[in-house]
């Protein structure tokens, strides 16, 4: 079967109806490398089929290369920005260094259109913390907000939901010093990730990567404390918990705290409470 299969591919590899055949190959198991070439081929002669997205699935599935299929995949997405089965092919999309602007303009319309999708903040994320800026900054900052907005505290035991929004939420909170719109819609945001999950426990930090160690995040509380949008007395387990997670950063991280913590010392100045975070360990 595997014989008279190739050899039909080698004939009709980029007829139309060979669209039924590349995803049971792979899905079984069968070799990549030997149907690539007919399916780039099946690609180059049906362009914006429909169906092309179980092909790129299928492919990506079996093999994570996501270079013979990103012509396909960008231009299938464009078609697709509402199928909420979209979500699959963006987790590729957006590892892309070299998304073109009118790509991020679709994963924006998609994440805007399922911002309540398990993983649309692992989509919206790294577009965000990459391509935030000039024609693109609003639209991505109104897009973070929109899916941030959505996240259950409960997915937070989730390693990539919860680094993605920590990551979100930094980025946002950096943006706060130049955007003043943000604050009114962050606030509520990180106060409930503060209160009521466990997305900053000592636990987690040692799988955390840098980029979600951000210390806007803790510039960020220093400022609703300030304004009085966090009361410490009623958040002191929370605050207790947040200090503890300062304090197991790594040192290469840990001392660019020391401006949030300065900001922490004097809109929070319980006694014992920030002192746990040192920042020059020997």
């Amino acid at each position: 079967v595997e014989t008279h299969l190739l050899a039909w591919l080698d004939k009709h590899g980029t007829a139309e109806v060979a669209d039924f055949i590349y995803p049971p190959w792979l899905n079984a198991g069968g070799s990549a490398d030997r149907i690539r070439s007919s399916m780039t081929g099946w690609f180059s002669e049906n362009p914006g089929h429909q169906q092309s997205d179980f092909i790129i699935k299928a492919w990506l599935e079996a093999t994570g290369d996501f270079a013979p299929v990103r012509i396909p995949a960008l231009s299938w997405l464009k078609q697709n920005t509402s199928n909420p089965d979209a979500v699959f092919v963006l987790k590729f999309i957006t590892r892309d260094p070299n998304i073109p602007p009118d790509a991020i303009e679709d994963i924006i319309s998609w994440c805007t259109n399922f911002p309540s999708n398990f993983d649309a903040i692992c989509r919206i994320s790294p577009i965000f913390s990459r391509f935030a800026s000039g024609t693109l900054d609003r639209p991505l900052i109104d897009a973070a907000l929109l899916v941030l907005e959505q996240v259950q505290v409960d997915w937070l035991t989730d390693k990539g939901v919860r680094d993605a929004t920590l990551a979100t939420i930094g980025g946002l909170a950096w943006k706060t010093r130049s955007v003043g719109d943000i604050e009114p819609r962050l606030d509520p945001i990180h106060v409930n990730i503060l209160l009521n999950s466990s997305a900053y426990s000592t636990n987690f930090v040692a799988s955390t990567p840098k980029f979600a160690l951000n210390p806007a995040l803790a510039q960020h509380v220093a400022s609703m404390i300030a304004r009085k949008v966090i009361e410490p007395e009623a958040a002191l387990d929370a605050l207790a918990r947040f200090a503890d997670w300062l304090a197991a950063w790594p040192p290469d991280r840990k001392y660019m705290l020391s401006p949030a913590l300065q900001s922490l010392e004097q809109n929070c100045p319980i006694p014992g409470l920030w002192s746990r975070v040192p920042l020059n360990e020997d």
